[in-house]
């Protein structure tokens, strides 16, 4: 647990490096790669993502407070800001090409 003052940031620092190693995996891809496909194989993660979501929809409950769209909303989310991530490194890639 990373607590400061009595506050988890567990969450924050994780979601920071996940988009820091996304943008940079991205960007040295970009920057290396000569065919299209390669560049864009990050895009699995999020991908993968949304792939889940109709399981986490479809699943049993089990419990008397249903939090599968809660959960398929996270999900959503983190995909959400996955590609973001990655299209930042693409995009940081694109303007120094120029």
């Amino acid at each position: 647990m990373l607590s400061y003052n009595g506050t988890d940031y567990t969450l924050v620092v994780i979601t920071v490096l996940a988009v820091v190693l996304l943008a940079t995996a991205e960007y040295f891809i970009c920057a290396k790669a000569k065919r299209n496909f390669v560049k864009y194989i990050l895009f699995v993660v999020p991908a993968a993502f949304l792939a889940v979501i109709p399981f986490t929809l479809t699943g049993s409950s089990g419990g008397f407070v249903d939090l599968r769209p809660l959960a398929a909303f996270i999900e959503f989310v983190a995909a959400a800001i996955c590609a973001a991530a990655i299209g930042a490194g693409w995009l940081i890639c694109k303007i120094k090409k120029k």
